[in-house]
């Protein structure tokens, strides 16, 4: 005959598991929003130092449907390898428009980059993601961090 206690402990030896497992997913998460908090706090400390670089003022503004004006900035940023791929994002996503945004996300500038998402991380205003330095060298950053991928053309095989 079993005694009457043991279906009650392994109630317990359940929900003890289950407490368990939630706990370390949520000690998981917030390890993983820590070392982002970190990486935005040293990030913030010590942005990187930006390019001197001037665009000349036939340059600066408003000049969509033609990539190729951005030739030299993109070349600092991403030197002469990458800059076929990045061109082609250009033309894909703003066509050259730096104060392209996209109407129905927070996507703004020549490489259409998410406002909500990179501007906090890179400790900007979504306005300063329309400054065509500013966007190139962000999404200089971006690929650092996540490779081509995150541009949807890419994604789609359109600018390999």
């Amino acid at each position: 005959m079993k005694p009457k206690w043991i279906p009650y402990l392994i109630i317990v030896a359940i929900v003890i598991f289950a407490l368990t497992a939630i706990a370390d997913r949520a000690y998981g998460q917030a390890l993983i929003e820590d070392e982002w908090e970190d990486a935005l706090i040293e990030h913030r400390a010590n942005p990187p130092r930006e390019h001197p670089i001037y665009l000349p003022p036939q340059l600066s503004r408003g000049m969509g449907n033609n990539v190729e004006q951005w030739r030299l900035l993109v070349t600092t940023y991403f030197g002469p390898d990458l800059v076929p791929t990045a061109l082609c994002l250009i033309s894909y996503e703003s066509g050259g428009n730096p104060d392209a945004k996209n109407p129905t996300s927070s996507a703004r500038g020549l490489f259409q980059l998410l406002g909500s998402l990179w501007a906090p991380y890179f400790g900007v205003t979504l306005d300063q993601l329309y400054d065509p330095g500013t966007n190139v060298r962000l999404a200089r950053q971006v690929y650092e961090l996540q490779g081509w991928g995150a541009w949807t053309p890419y994604q789609r095989g359109l600018c390999r």
